[in-house]
């Protein structure tokens, strides 16, 4: 779904209207979103507060600002589409991480995936914990890992796991 910023009420309405649709960054979606609290406007001397010049020129290729004089900006009525993250982020807590371990290389687990991530030991065991956010690459390292076990692949002979 679309949605409409219509800067003279200064609020935001969801449509379905055929629009052209306009992926936006996140740096060019919060300054949109800065403009629009702002009353859909600013002057190049606010610019500061409102991002860089280089994120407001792009802003105007898009045709999401309009420059209205030469340092002033007005937002256009336009419908924005969110940018999908095409980088999706995965996440384990530190059980969830923990029981991957057990499941995949059972005692001693942790010290043998530090040795294959090339991380300290203390470090694994502070994923494992929840005192240290488990990396994106450990997460999917391990749900490969559990994939495989799955499926009945064989692991990978680096591995050194049956």
């Amino acid at each position: 779904m679309l949605t409409k910023f219509a800067p003279e009420t200064n609020a935001v309405t969801e449509t379905t209207v055929n629009a052209k649709e306009i992926a936006l960054s996140q740096r060019q979606e919060e300054m949109v979103n800065k403009i629009q609290k702002s009353g859909g406007f600013f002057q190049g001397d606010d610019l500061a507060a409102f991002g860089d010049q280089r994120t407001v020129n792009a802003l105007v290729r898009k045709g999401v600002l309009e420059q209205t004089g030469a340092r002033a900006y007005t937002l256009s009525e336009v419908f924005v589409q969110k940018e999908e993250d095409k980088n999706k982020k995965v996440h384990a807590t530190g059980s969830e991480f923990a029981e991957a371990l057990t499941d995949i290389f059972g005692y001693g687990g942790q010290s043998r995936l530090a040795e294959l991530l090339g991380v300290n030991k203390a470090t694994v065991g502070k994923w494992v914990q929840g005192k240290l956010d488990v990396p994106q690459y450990a997460v999917v390292f391990m749900a490969t890992l559990q994939h495989c076990k799955e499926i009945g692949a064989p692991l990978p002979d680096f591995m050194g796991i049956k």
